[in-house]
C-alpha cells in the first residue's frame, strides 16, 4: 500500500504540473481567403474551412501545432500595458507564418505566407488567411 502511495504522489509531483502547463485549444476556422494562381492568373480562391488543435506553453511564449506547418511558433504579449491578453506568434523559418490570439475572446486569426506566393509572379504556392475561435480542450 504505502508503495501504490508513493507512487501517487510521485506521479502527481512530477508528470502533473507538466500537463497542468500546457494551453491545448481546439480551432474551427470561420473565414478563410487566399490567393491562388490559375494558370497563370491570380485570383481568390475557394478555401475550405480548417479545424486543428494548438498547444500553448505555460506563459504562452512557444505554440505549437495549428496549420500548414508543425514547426513551433515563438510568440510574445506586444501590447502589455494595453491588451496583455493579445499573443502574437512568428514562425520564421522556410514559410513565415503568424498566428494571433486573444486569451479573453478565445478568438484567432492565422496567416499561412510560402515563401513565393502571389509577390513571386509565377509561384505556384496559395498565400491563405484564417479567422475562428478556439476551446479549451
Amino acid at each position: 500500500m504505502k508503495k501504490i502511495l508513493v507512487l501517487i504522489f510521485l506521479f502527481n509531483f512530477l508528470f502533473a504540473p507538466s500537463i497542468k502547463a500546457e494551453n491545448v485549444l481546439f480551432c474551427q476556422s470561420e473565414l478563410v481567403t487566399g490567393f491562388i494562381n490559375d494558370n497563370g492568373t491570380w485570383r481568390n480562391g475557394n478555401f475550405a474551412l480548417e479545424r486543428f488543435t494548438i498547444k500553448f506553453n505555460d506563459d504562452f511564449s512557444i505554440v505549437e501545432g495549428g496549420l500548414k506547418n508543425s514547426t513551433p511558433m515563438k510568440c510574445s504579449a506586444p501590447y502589455l500595458y494595453s491588451n496583455p491578453t493579445l499573443i502574437h506568434c512568428v514562425r520564421s523559418e522556410y514559410n513565415l507564418s503568424t498566428l494571433r490570439y486573444s486569451i479573453d475572446t478565445k478568438r484567432f486569426v492565422y496567416y499561412f505566407n510560402p515563401a513565393g506566393g502571389y509577390i513571386m509572379k509565377d509561384d505556384a504556392d496559395t498565400d491563405l488567411l484564417y479567422a475562428g475561435s478556439c476551446e479549451k480542450f
